[in-house]
């Protein structure tokens, strides 16, 4: 009834139908709507295969992400020294060379082991962003900088050692692969799986936004898992099933733990005659019990 008299109120004045409609139906910028939702830009993308990082589009998903202020960069986690070559050729001759390092790991184990990604993310140190809606609404200061959040943090390769070690990282991986069907296990050891990174213009193409939680691709922060699906160590990789299991070979490698005061004394520690005094004490006990 309310909305009626508001009608035919405006309808005196000599507004028309199609200009009411368009005051009551007002369309609502998209950007408005983007500043009030809770999505986590991601802080850190790293490349871990130089096939990938030499793949279409990626110097253009680098831009997008450094103009948002997310950090980029490429490692080597195989041993060797020719190991890196790939990425500084990619970065030849481009204005994004200086903003991009290129670092060898050293002393961590290759993947499937997630400790070279967890020590480089533990290493950088950045500054996140601040919170607030649009127009300064709810504004407050922003953190003192720290390490990017591993929840927060992409890795781009092409194989499954590389997703798998992405993921027991706590980090997200996407797989690129031009023959993805051909590798037995990428889909799963994965979190999404793409022929090409892609062009602008392409029909199917990744962009910075993609990678946003939630986003494209996932929708929930993720945690360090192993290839089965188990809660792991970030540092390791190593699952409460898998510590417990080896704690238990040690315990059972290393002996029962003996009391104070006790000592490892055989049979052949002892004479005929503490043998003959020990069996005697035990005889009487074996009459009983018959």
């Amino acid at each position: 009834m309310f909305a009626r008299k508001i009608f035919c109120v405006l309808a005196c004045l000599g507004l028309t139908y199609s200009w009411i409609l368009r005051v009551v139906h007002k369309p609502t910028r998209i950007s408005s709507i983007l500043n009030l939702r809770n999505v986590d830009r991601p802080e850190l993308i790293l490349f871990t295969s130089e096939k990938v990082a030499a793949d279409r589009g990626v110097l253009r998903l680098v831009s997008e992400a450094i103009e948002e202020g997310t950090s980029i960069v490429f490692l080597c986690t195989q041993p060797g020294e020719n190991h890196g070559s790939g990425f500084e050729k990619v970065l030849e001759g481009s204005p994004l060379r200086d903003q991009i390092p290129i670092i060898k790991s050293e002393g961590h184990p290759p993947p499937p082991h997630p400790g070279a990604l967890s020590a480089l993310r533990k290493s950088l140190e950045i500054i996140p962003d601040g919170f607030g809606g649009s127009s300064g609404f709810g504004m407050r200061a922003g953190d003192p900088p720290r390490s990017p959040l591993a929840e927060r943090c992409v890795v781009f390769d092409d194989s499954v050692e590389g997703c798998l070690a992405a993921r027991a990282a706590g980090m997200r991986a996407v797989a690129i692969h031009q023959e993805f069907d051909s590798v037995p296990g990428l889909e799963r050891s994965c979190d999404i799986v793409f022929e090409t990174i892609g062009e602008d213009g392409d029909c199917d193409f990744i962009t910075f936004d993609d990678l946003y939680t939630p986003g494209s691709f996932w929708l929930n922060p993720s945690l360090p898992r192993d290839a089965e699906g188990n809660r792991c160590d970030p540092d390791t990789g190593d699952s409460e099933g898998t510590r417990v299991a080896r704690e238990a070979s040690e315990f059972v490698e290393e002996g029962t733990p003996q009391a104070d005061g006790e000592s490892d004394v055989t049979s052949a520690d002892l004479n005929d005659d503490e043998l003959a005094r020990i069996l005697g004490d035990m005889a009487p006990a074996r009459q009983r019990s018959q």
